[in-house]
């Protein structure tokens, strides 16, 4: 069980981990860009000037804390060589353990990024 998410959402929904069963083939890839980048993406927010100190949760935590807490075994990148090598690992210890890779994206950048990457799958 694969499960992609953002920083904010998985700091928000963190107590999900109390749960007395968390399953060893549970691999998290949680991609961390500082908070709340969503609104630099939706039409609407992005072109407003002040959305990003209103709507944005500009932070700088990690999950490791939470994964050694809950016994997930936490890897984390922060450079395209790293999260190669750090899924080779997740993959590695798929089914072993839970695990959590923590990717952390440029705030300023990963709109961008992802913006192209939604261009290109739609002009493919």
């Amino acid at each position: 069980m694969f499960f992609v998410t953002g920083d904010i959402s998985f700091f928000y929904d963190s107590n999900a981990f109390f749960h007395k069963h968390i399953p060893n083939n549970l691999a998290i890839v949680l991609i961390h860009n500082q908070g709340g980048g969503i609104f630099r993406i939706i039409d609407g927010p992005e072109k407003n000037e002040i959305s990003g100190e209103v709507l944005e949760s500009n932070h700088s935590y990690s999950a490791e804390g939470i994964a050694n807490t809950f016994n997930v075994k936490y890897l984390s990148a922060h450079t395209q060589e790293e999260v190669e090598s750090q899924l080779k690992k997740l993959i590695a210890e798929f089914g072993k353990n839970p695990v959590l890779l923590e990717v952390f994206t440029p705030r300023e950048e990963n709109d961008v990024v992802l913006k192209n990457y939604f261009n290109f799958l739609k002009n493919r």
